[in-house]
């Protein structure tokens, strides 16, 4: 007949496995929640510049302001998004009468798609329409042959005072003008946005109260500030075989340079090995400026250039440092590449001020060169701006429990596990086995086991319970498999590219908790203290 001490060895090595097996369902399931994956399995990515993409969209805008925007400058062939006071001409800007904004493709690139607002393609989108009292410019979103087309809106509409909408000035489009005035007064004027007998004016209303409801938080600085020299950034190899510089990119990450790593002697540079998830950042610091100027080297390509324009795609000057009134200059041409300043006010200057080929997210912004803005937007991702929460939690238990529940279990346990587990654990297990054990022996543990339990059990228990929390982890693994569902749907928005074939196109994607896993590794881990309790018990009364 089998012995009691036997069956009892039995009881703690079912335990033993149960605990296991749990403890690796419920890692399982949440390591599948932390490791939020891009569509072809990869780490959860995105875009740093994904603060300009509306919710809902796949591509952002060309220009991107959270504060005031003035743009006085020739025209913009891209998109426009401005979080604050859009005012177009100014006495120290280009004085001509019209600013045109539209696609574009003759002078710059048009590779790019437009962003979406309420359902609909959009190119202009500003909170409020400011005109410069004392500069008239009528602005105009143009008809672009054989682009989408996408027209204006305007967040509030109670100013400028007296406003108000009319079919355009010879033609048939809408106008968002002054009472009472003509062809020539300040107005925001469309094409794309027919007449219609007064409909034309509902298009420029936006279904959401406030500019920011329509975009996502901006993580690009937690992204940025994320990637170190241990577990990302790579560095380049920068030469210098002619009078400008080659940048030669590590193809396996992103990559860092800082403004002073590039030669003094070169105005231009060209880059080779860049990608989607090997773009170049070049952080720009406070020190780099000279009496407030950036002097920028130019990349070596002109953005409508296809296919070497690619790369301005893939160049981010990061002047995430930076405060205050920051004006940017290139040595004789243009300004390429995509920048990201969100604290700073970026100044284009009227003189020494050159044409600007990528894209731009900053505090405020103000164009006054006798040039034009191109669209050229930024491709390149890196890790998601902070990791899923859930990756924290899990890990703690076992480096914590295992280390303190030998010990303390024999001392403990038998008080609290009984009354505790029944009302935290799932109501299947509890109702056959802690009813009937505990209700023997809870008198006789504290005052058996302590003699006879450190001298056996450290033999047996230690070798499967640090890995799997024997005592704890029924008590809170039921909360914790409940934990990681909240924060996955907090978890930052992850943005990869999900068509090899088109580097533009960002999808959004998310994580989710297995909760089914991590619940059932919960009722195994339950299973398998009840099974130790069973065991410890018969060997309590075997040694009594």
């Amino acid at each position: 007949m089998e012995s009691a001490f036997t069956r009892a060895r039995t009881w703690i090595a079912i335990g033993a496995v149960l605990i296991t097996t749990g403890a690796a369902l419920t890692a399982s399931a949440m390591a599948a929640s932390a490791a939020e994956t891009t569509d072809d399995g990869t780490t959860c990515l995105a875009n740093p510049m994904g603060g300009s993409t509306p919710i809902g969209s796949d591509s952002g805008y060309t220009l991107y302001t959270t504060g005031d925007t003035v743009l006085a400058n020739l025209e913009l062939e891209g998109t426009l998004a401005v979080g604050g006071d859009a005012t177009f001409g100014v006495k120290d800007g280009i004085s001509n009468l019209q600013y045109s904004i539209f696609h574009g493709g003759v002078g710059g690139n048009a590779d790019y798609d437009v962003p979406t607002i309420d359902e609909g393609p959009n190119r202009v989108l500003v909170n409020r329409f400011t005109p410069d009292p004392d500069m008239a410019k009528v602005v105009e979103v143009k008809r672009d042959g054989g682009q989408v087309d996408a027209g204006a809106k305007i967040v509030d509409q109670s100013a400028p005072a007296g406003y108000t909408f009319r079919q355009a000035f010879g033609g048939d489009g809408t106008t968002f003008y002054p009472a009472g005035g003509g062809n020539m007064s300040s107005q925001l004027t469309s094409q794309v946005q027919p007449w219609n007998d007064g409909a034309g004016a509902t298009t420029f209303a936006t279904e959401e109260s406030t500019f920011a409801a329509y975009f996502p938080e901006d993580e690009g600085t937690a992204q940025l500030a994320k990637v170190t020299a241990d577990d990302g950034w790579k560095t380049p190899t920068v030469s210098q075989p002619s009078n400008d510089a080659l940048v030669t990119l590590d193809s396996s990450g992103p990559n860092l340079l800082t403004l002073d790593e590039f030669p003094a002697s070169a105005s231009k540079f060209t880059m080779t090995g860049y990608s989607t998830t090997s773009p170049l950042v070049v952080k720009v610091s406070p020190s780099d400026l000279v009496d407030g100027v950036l002097t920028l080297p130019a990349y070596g390509v002109a953005g409508k250039d296809a296919p070497a324009n690619a790369a301005i795609s893939y160049l981010l000057w990061d002047l995430s440092d930076l405060s205050g009134d920051v004006t940017i200059v290139s040595r004789g041409e243009p300004v390429r590449g995509s920048i990201y300043a969100p604290n700073a006010h970026v100044i284009f200057p009227r003189d020494g001020g050159v044409e600007f080929e990528g894209q731009l997210i900053a505090a405020s912004f103000t164009a006054l060169m006798d040039r034009e803005i191109h669209t050229n937007l930024f491709y390149g991702v890196l890790p998601c701006a902070d990791a899923p929460t859930p990756t924290v939690t899990p890990t703690v238990e076992p480096t914590t429990d295992p280390t303190t529940e030998p010990t303390v279990e024999p001392t403990t346990d038998p008080t609290t596990e009984p009354t505790v587990e029944p009302t935290t654990d799932p109501t299947t297990e509890p109702t056959t086995e802690p009813t009937v054990e505990p209700t023997t022996d809870p008198t006789t543990e504290p005052t058996t086991d302590p003699t006879t339990e450190p001298t056996t059990d450290p033999t047996v228990e230690p070798t499967t319970d640090p890995t799997t929390d024997p005592t704890t982890d029924p008590t809170t693994d039921p909360t914790q498999s409940a934990e990681p569902t909240s924060s996955a749907t907090t978890a930052p928005v992850a943005s990869d590219d999900d068509d090899a074939t088109s580097d533009s196109e960002l999808a959004v994607t998310g994580g989710t908790v297995p909760v089914g896993a991590a619940l059932t590794g919960g009722l195994f881990v339950l299973a398998g203290v009840i099974a130790l309790v069973i065991g410890g018990l018969r060997r309590v009364r075997r040694n009594g």
